[in-house]
């Protein structure tokens, strides 16, 4: 049975959007806190959760400009290790 494209993308994108919240909602405790006491955020992990932030909309725009199916399945996204993953793969 062929599959409709159009519901196919839809699925992809909400697929990624939940899937750059699950990675950012363990720091989201960072953004409140910085808020609250007006302390700013360690620049790693603002680069780091914007850089989530960018991944994500790349590849919806990578998802919304397939033309078929086919290419829709064969798109990887490649999300950034958080700083702490990074340092660990450093040590």
């Amino acid at each position: 049975i062929p599959k409709d494209l159009d519901t196919c993308k839809a699925n992809a994108v909400s697929q990624l959007r939940n899937t750059a919240y699950t990675i950012l909602l363990p720091t989201d405790w960072m953004v409140v806190k910085s808020f609250e006491t007006s302390t700013p955020i360690a620049p790693d992990w603002n680069t780091w959760r914007a850089s989530v932030r960018t991944t994500c909309e790349n590849a919806v725009k990578a998802v919304n400009a397939c033309t078929n199916v086919d290419e829709l399945a064969q798109l990887t996204v490649t999300w950034p290790k958080d700083p702490n993953e990074v340092q660990n793969v450093s040590n």
